[in-house]
């Protein structure tokens, strides 16, 4: 992560909860397009910590595209589908 101005766009203090929960404001989610329940990776620096959404790949086909899940197996639409049709036959 750099300092540079530009990635410093907001700065909000907050406190930590006493089960070591941070809200994050929801203008900085809205920013970045977080939805509700959104995976993110959290990162430990030395004196830092990023939060970034996670990339969750089609364990088929590697599309992030349209990705739902089955008993916590990621999955797209399209692979899927295929699942369906050849189940069907």
């Amino acid at each position: 992560m750099n300092n540079n101005s530009k990635d410093l766009s907001v700065g909000v203090e907050r406190a930590i909860d006493s089960l070591g929960r941070l809200v994050l404001p929801k203008e900085m989610r809205n920013a970045l397009n977080f939805q509700d329940n959104q995976v993110v990776n959290i990162k430990l620096f030395k004196n830092y910590i990023q939060v970034e959404k996670s990339i969750i790949n089609c364990n088929f086909c590697d599309s992030q595209e349209d990705i739902i899940y089955h008993k916590n197996f990621p999955m797209c639409r399209n692979c899927l589908n295929e699942l369906i049709e050849k189940f069907n036959k």
